[in-house]
């Protein structure tokens, strides 16, 4: 369900995904299972929104998705504000978000209250050991 709900927020649609889009989503998620945590939102019983976050010192939000018909009604700032102060509580060393500057997510953080902190940003790739 919660891969389900990503993927057709990431994809703008209510289409459902294929199981080839699925299969991949679940295995990048178990991989981050460890160090990760997954909430699922719920309006009048079905989900509508998936929000992903590392664990540890540094919490961090590396995933928010809000289905199209859902959106503009608070479900990803409530997801975000549970997060926060349910995280809170255990003192983290920080509480961070993971996107794009200019982005429409951006503007959502900025508005209920996150800072830009980061102000610098270097994309590091490592060579294709083929292509040498």
């Amino acid at each position: 369900t919660w891969a389900t709900v990503k993927l057709r927020g990431f994809a703008d649609s209510e289409d459902p995904p294929s199981p080839d889009q699925i299969a991949p989503e679940l295995a990048a998620r178990r991989a981050d299972w460890p160090v990760s945590h997954y909430a699922l939102a719920h309006l009048g019983g079905e989900p509508v929104a998936a929000l992903g976050h590392h664990t540890g010192r540094d919490q961090m939000v590396f995933l928010l998705a809000t289905r199209t018909p859902f959106r503009r009604l608070g479900v990803a700032q409530n997801l975000l504000a549970h997060w926060s102060h349910e995280v809170a509580a255990g003192a983290p060393r920080s509480l961070l978000i993971n996107c794009d500057e200019s982005s429409a997510p951006a503007a959502l953080y900025r508005r209920i209250g996150f800072t830009d902190e980061v102000y610098w940003h270097r994309r590091y790739q490592r060579p294709d050991p083929e292509a040498a």
